[in-house]
């Protein structure tokens, strides 16, 4: 899978890919890209990160999901 965004700074960049692997669901990740811009007049970081999705595991039941009453009573 590919992520791509702008921030201000290269350590929001590392924590944004600190909690992505701590999340335990994306594994291998790797910034792919980073480059400086200015956008509206502001610089910014363009940064592109890549990784695998962890396997899911698969539905065995196709059971209609709550309805809005039903999830939020």
């Amino acid at each position: 899978m590919t992520l791509e965004g702008y921030t201000f700074s290269y350590p929001s960049v590392a924590r944004f890919m600190v909690a992505l692997g701590e999340s335990g669901s994306i594994r291998n990740i790797d910034l792919a890209t980073s480059q400086r811009e200015t956008v509206a007049d502001s610089d910014v970081l363009k940064f592109r990160i890549t990784g695998d999705l962890v396997g899911l595991p698969s539905v065995t039941s196709r059971q209609a999901a709550p309805s809005r009453t039903e999830a939020f009573p």
